[in-house]
């Protein structure tokens, strides 16, 4: 039940004073409680009303994250919900109207959990459940103060058709308002599905007119509609539904032509008008030479806002004119961070900023454009000392067979970058995910411990354009291993890491690479931590898998997508076997610390305890946790606590820092 509640923690502080980085005495801080980094964001959304008068506020209280605002005019603050504990987490909220909000609801009670949007008005009365599990916005209709479209499962009782969703009208309204009320609450089908499991792009008057279907051959149709009331036909079959180089990211103006990612006739993804009535790629709109433009986002007249791609740090270009002044002037005021326009009013008066690094969660800002001022609102994390925070810089590394590669180093603070003891960090994936050089709370507390960091966005890692990408393809036990342990070298020609003090770590495809470094140099590492780490490359092949509790039937387009990484290797059982680690236990040397959740959808728990148990019987060092409420990765902040206190004992007993 939604409640008032008084944000007592949140004030508006005065006018920004800017000061400079403070690089430390040169003498290393001191050990921070893991607590300190593992403890979810305190504030991590702060959105501005439609007018710029008010903020809606997640913030925290009773152990959870609840919503509240704040007018900007009188600084008057108002509770609109007051979830008692963490089994009710509000996660995310934004404005319906000037009166009206909807938030975003994580329940996890009795061991199910849902995830709901409510809505409430401003002044915290006439609450309402709008939808729960299993649905996805697709439209917010600024235009209409009262609904939205979703997308959700077509249950029409058929086994056949339970990948079907369509598209649903819900009421969001004040149900106690009765010119609100008149408007109609019922829920009405918009859309029936023209395909299975469709992603659905609605044109600037809301009207679905496109659906991306995902087809169990791992292809993707994209059909499309002239009209909102004409039939669906088919615009383009994409061949790898999970790597598009074609996807629809929004319409024009006028609604006439499409604006897509397209990589047709050249290597990176860049953003295009296409016409839909002759299927033709039209004029450039943005690229990002030498990398994928990969996001888009619109202002509230539809207008484009911004086009989004990453080189060594995340990048925003604003091609509304007003927004890229507005960044290039507060970029300026934050030399060093990276910049985002969170929220702006419709007028563009008054701005939501968060400022970001890999020393810093992230900040919160107000702009005044009529005041000329920058006030703090609130840290994300407000016990995060940036000053005590290990600087995180890019680097580029050349692998034994001349490509070049991005990565990132994270020194210990008050540390110089000499032979120092240092942990290696694969990201998972593989292929089409990269690293960033954001803020860490796994990399900032091994920084914290002593060690240094590398990571390195090995072949196949996403946002370098196709050829990049490519080249990780059946490279996923071999190649992109190669990297990883060049990175290793990399550093430690360099004299950055001591060869005697190295250890590596990672979670899901991370995990997996952790212990096949081990198997194939047993000398190069200390040891080695897998988190949801894959040990069979049979399990990524295989349709079913069972635990404890559950089953699962795996897609076709996913095991698809796994032969794709592995390549014609899965026709040799002799490689298969040789590049799994629960079968080549006995050869590692260094002592594995293993973590699992029960609840993982993607690599079943019976890889981690099969590599446990290879690994006692063949003699070796292993320490072992796993939870039955966790899914991949450790996501519930005790468990991450638990975890990560004992991943710093494992690293002190068998790698000390000093």
């Amino acid at each position: 039940m939604l409640q008032r509640h008084a944000i007592a923690a949140l004030v508006l502080a005065s006018l920004l004073h800017l000061p400079g980085i403070c690089v430390g005495n040169g003498t290393a801080p001191a050990i921070l409680p893991v607590e300190t980094f593992f403890r979810p964001l305190a504030y991590t959304d702060i959105v501005l009303s439609p007018s710029g008068r008010y903020l809606a506020v997640l913030y925290p209280s009773h152990d959870t994250i609840n919503v509240g605002t704040i007018d900007l005019a009188t600084k008057q603050v108002q509770g609109l919900t007051g979830f008692p504990n963490a089994t009710l987490r509000v996660t995310w909220v934004r404005w319906k109207s000037e009166d009206r909000l909807l938030f975003g609801v994580d329940s996890d009670e009795h061991g199910v959990h849902t995830e709901s949007i409510l809505a409430v008005n401003r002044d915290g009365t006439s609450e309402a459940t709008i939808t729960t599990s299993g649905t996805t916005i697709v439209s917010w209709l600024p235009q209409d103060p009262n609904h939205i479209l979703v997308s959700a499962r077509w249950d029409v009782g058929h086994a056949s058709e339970r990948d079907l969703n369509a598209v649903f009208r819900l009421f969001t309204g004040d149900i106690h308002d009765a010119a609100s009320r008149a408007l109609g609450r019922e829920t009405a089908v918009v859309v029936k599905p023209p395909g299975r499991e469709c992603q659905f792009v609605v044109d600037n008057n809301g009207d679905p007119r496109v659906c991306t279907t995902h087809e169990t051959d791992g292809t993707a149709r994209i059909m499309f509609r002239d009209t909102p009331t004409s039939g669906w036909r088919l615009l383009r079959t994409v061949s790898n539904a999970n790597m598009p180089d074609f996807k629809v990211a929004g319409f024009t103006l006028d609604n006439t032509k499409l604006y897509v990612f397209s990589e047709e006739e050249r290597d990176t993804k860049a953003l295009f008008e296409f016409d839909p009535t002759n299927a033709t790629r039209g004029r450039l709109v943005y690229e990002a030479p030498g990398v994928d433009v990969f996001g888009v986002s619109f202002a509230a007249d539809h207008s484009l806002l911004a086009a989004t791609y990453a080189r060594e740090y995340f990048e925003r270009q604003y091609l509304n004119p007003q927004a890229a002044q507005l960044q290039r002037e507060l970029s300026e005021a934050f030399p060093g961070e990276t910049v985002t326009l969170a929220s702006t009013s419709d007028d563009w008066k008054r701005a939501v900023v968060r400022v970001a690094s890999g020393r810093s969660p992230g900040r919160f800002y107000l702009y005044d454009e009529k005041k000329q001022t920058v006030e703090q609102l609130v840290a994300e994390a407000p016990w995060i000392d940036e000053k005590l925070m290990a600087e995180v810089r890019p680097i580029r590394i050349k692998t034994r067979d001349g490509v070049e590669l991005n990565g990132y180093l994270t020194v210990p603070p008050g540390r110089p970058p000499t032979s120092l003891p240092i942990i290696v960090v694969p990201h998972g994936g593989p292929v089409g995910i990269r690293d960033l050089p954001g803020w860490r709370p796994d990399t900032q507390f091994f920084a914290n411990r002593g060690y240094a960091v590398i990571q390195v966005n090995f072949r196949g890692s996403g946002g370098y354009g196709r050829t990049f990408t490519n080249s990780g393809i059946g490279e996923f036990a071999e190649g992109m291993l190669d990297d990883v342990e060049d990175t290793l070298r990399w550093a430690v020609d360099g004299g950055i890491a001591d060869p005697k003090r190295a250890c590596i770590y990672g979670i899901s495809y991370g995990g997996y690479a952790a212990l096949m470094s081990l198997i194939r140099n047993p000398t190069q590492y200390r040891c080695a931590v897998s988190i949801s780490g894959l040990t069979d490359l049979h399990t990524a092949l295989s349709r079913r898998y069972d635990t404890a509790s559950f089953y699962r039937d795996r897609p076709r387009y996913e095991i698809d997508f796994w032969k794709r990484l592995i390549g014609t290797h899965e026709e040799d059982p002799n490689f298969m076997k040789a590049h799994s680690p629960v079968f080549n236990a006995d050869k590692i040397a260094a002592p594995v610390f293993i973590a699992h959740g029960a609840l993982d959808l993607t690599v079943p728990i019976s890889d981690a305890t099969r590599m446990r148990d290879a690994l006692k019987a063949n003699g070796k060092t292993v320490e072992y946790l796993a939870r039955d409420d966790e899914s991949q990765g450790f996501s519930h902040e005790n468990n991450r606590i638990e975890l990560f206190s004992q991943i710093g004992d494992f690293l002190r007993k068998y790698d000390p820092a000093e």
